[in-house]
């Protein structure tokens, strides 16, 4: 794990630790990184549980029907003024995980049915 630059006279031991996630995404912003030396390790952690946890709504599905529905409901959201700023960004992330959600769910249900035997 990537530890960040101390003030002098500050032990190693007491050097902030950054979650592996945060370790990449700053490994070539040396400055952000010595930056984040004196913030709580709690923090750190849930910051990039956040960073994560977009990340994984923002993944784009393979799946061309989810796609489409995607493009399609971003598109009439996006007719509405009050669709800007942070309020595009959390309802984007909400649609992508209900999206996602969905489809897994409906992949699931599609798996496991038994299909249906002639005669029986």
């Amino acid at each position: 794990m990537l530890t960040t630059a101390e003030p002098p006279g500050k032990s190693s031991e007491q050097a902030a630790t950054i979650p592996p996630l945060l370790e990449e995404l700053l490994r070539p912003h040396i400055a952000v990184s010595d930056a984040l030396s004196n913030v709580d390790p709690a923090d750190l952690a849930a910051l990039a549980a956040d960073i994560a946890d977009r990340q994984a709504a923002a993944d784009l599905d393979p799946d061309l029907l989810v796609t489409n529905v995607r493009k399609r409901m971003l598109a009439a959201l996006s007719e509405s003024e009050d669709f800007a700023g942070e309020v595009m960004v959390a309802a984007t992330t909400v649609l992508d995980q209900v999206i996602k959600f969905v489809a897994r769910r409906l992949n699931t249900r599609v798996d496991h049915e038994v299909p249906v035997q002639p005669g029986r």
